[in-house]
């Protein structure tokens, strides 16, 4: 619960070891700091900017939001912590 947020998350695995707190973690940390609570929708001109794509190294993720694209790494518990943060200078 993070009732300054007004918002409820509830994590769930079918296995002991299944890392349900490490996952709550990644929740929390996408959704308030990285920003999608303050950031909201993504703007009309970036909306299609969303998707994955994958590489010999792995997959990359894209996930627009407010006037940002995030370059995620979805083979991390928490895909956001380390990413590319593009910020829509042309606003």
């Amino acid at each position: 619960m993070i009732p300054k947020r007004n918002l409820a998350v509830s994590v769930l695995t079918n296995a002991v070891d299944g890392g349900a707190g490490f996952r709550l973690e990644g929740v929390v940390y996408i959704l308030i700091l990285r920003g999608f609570v303050n950031r909201g929708a993504p703007a009309r001109r970036i909306s299609g900017w969303s998707g994955r794509w994958w590489t010999p190294w792995g997959a990359v993720g894209l996930v627009a939001m407010g006037g940002t694209v995030l370059a995620a790494n979805p083979d991390q518990g928490n895909p956001f912590l380390d990413v590319a943060d593009r910020r829509d200078r042309a606003r």
